[in-house]
């Protein structure tokens, strides 16, 4: 369990919030520039969101007790923007991203007049039909930037102002919220392929990812010096501390070297997935190749130190890229986007599944959207794997994923890197920037 979390919680006798007379002002005043909840949650500059912190805070609660009371989740972060702004999305039950249906809701919310903030509250649990004052767990964490804590903290008071129960879980990335939201409820809403309850934990997370990982590869495989190194630029954010730890047990199967973690520079700027997928350029620390680059660089085995990747702020992207040796004993870099890391995964799947011969056959799919690069499909059917189109955006590609026993999917133009695999059996000021 996460050792800097706390629990928020106050008692109160109200539905939402009737214990504050009508037309009194409720938690920080709204800035005046309208917001939209998106795909990417909201995102504006980090002074424009005091009260949609709080606001949201307030509506995850309503979330949580509509259904039953299930846990759900707040990330205080921006992802791949520049430091100066923040974000906040919401998290369900069930791990996924916020319903779509209560994104109409999350946008009332935080654009009501500061007046009107309890009737806008009220309006949504009467359309969603909660009825009861009590209840309503939330967990809160943030990602690395210098105005994340107090931003968090205005979440939490939102949570406790709706009379629900708030953990804080401090650092985090989005991925482990969203693993230990989907965890902490279990069965109940993350079906019947939820791991064991001790996963549901920031510890519980490395654990999941370090044994499955070892379990994937053969007996044979260990002592390490059999793979180079892969170097992970974590963005100056999230990605390093988090990555610290599973880096340190998967040593002797994968030696991780982490670079540009916080406090060596300016997060996201001149490193990052968002950097480099955007500027097609390596980023700062290894925008040189490494003295040990050969040709098969971007192999399995060799080019000591040429085998790279990039996390973006909150570490739900990565990008790979190498640097090898061409003709001429050329240094050259070169990038893998998701086109190429989804045709990679798909593959990879592919492989495994026909390795175990189940019956009857497992359906499985690489979906798409329009951006995707067409000679990625061509390449994906010519192994007999379907690319189903989706509309573009996190939440449409995850639905058309679920139509299938086992999915990937990445989404190629924003480089965010997203495995699904589901079984049928049981994502400036403006507040434009929406981009998952």
């Amino acid at each position: 369990v996460n050792p800097n979390r706390t629990l928020h919680t106050t008692t109160i006798g109200a539905r939402t919030l009737l214990c504050s007379a009508a037309g009194r002002m409720i938690g920080p005043p709204h800035p005046g520039v309208p917001l939209a909840y998106g795909t990417a949650g909201f995102r504006a500059r980090a002074d424009l969101l005091d009260s949609t912190f709080f606001r949201m805070g307030a509506l995850a609660v309503l979330r949580s007790r509509s259904r039953g009371g299930l846990a759900v989740g707040l990330m205080v972060t921006a992802s791949h923007n520049a430091e100066p702004d923040n974000g906040i999305k919401l998290v369900d039950p069930d791990g996924g991203m916020l319903d779509v249906s209560w994104e109409p809701h999350a946008s009332a919310v935080a654009n009501a007049a500061d007046a009107d903030l309890a009737a806008a509250l009220d309006a949504v649990a009467d359309a969603v039909g909660v009825v009861s004052a009590g209840g309503g767990r939330v967990l809160v964490a943030r990602d690395t930037r210098p105005h994340s804590e107090r931003l968090s903290a205005l979440a939490l008071d939102g949570v406790s102002h709706l009379g629900g129960a708030g953990e804080d879980f401090g650092l985090l990335t989005t991925p482990q919220l969203h693993h230990i939201v989907r965890h902490a409820n279990g069965g109940a809403a993350g079906g019947a392929h939820v791991g064991p309850a001790a996963w549901a934990s920031e510890g519980g997370y490395a654990e999941m990812l370090c044994t499955a990982f070892a379990a994937l590869l053969p007996p044979d495989l260990g002592g390490g010096g059999l793979r180079a190194p892969l170097t992970v630029d974590c963005a100056c954010g999230v990605g390093g501390p988090q990555l610290a730890p599973i880096a340190q047990r998967l040593a002797p199967l994968l030696p991780l070297e982490l670079i540009n973690r916080p406090g060596e520079g300016e997060l996201n700027a001149g490193c990052g997935a968002e950097f480099v997928q955007k500027g097609r350029l390596p980023p700062r620390g290894l925008d040189t190749p490494p003295p040990t680059t050969s040709a098969d660089s971007g192999g399995g085995g060799g080019g000591g130190g040429s085998r790279l990747c990039s996390l973006d702020g909150d570490a739900d992207r990565v990008v790979f890229h190498y640097w090898r040796l061409c003709a001429g004993a050329v240094p050259e870099w070169r990038l893998l986007d998701g086109d190429k890391i989804a045709a990679l995964f798909a593959a990879f799947v592919c492989d495994e599944l026909r390795a175990l011969e189940i019956e009857p056959a497992l359906s499985v799919a690489c979906v798409q959207t329009a951006y995707a690069n067409g000679a990625s499909g061509a390449h994906l059917r010519s192994l007999g794997v379907p690319t189903p189109l989706a509309r573009t955006g996190v939440k449409h590609v995850h639905h058309a994923a679920l139509r299938y026993d086992v999915s990937v999917y990445f989404e190629a133009p924003f480089t965010a890197a997203r495995a699904a695999a589901a079984r049928r059996a049981a994502n400036s000021a403006a507040p434009s920037r929406q981009r998952a």
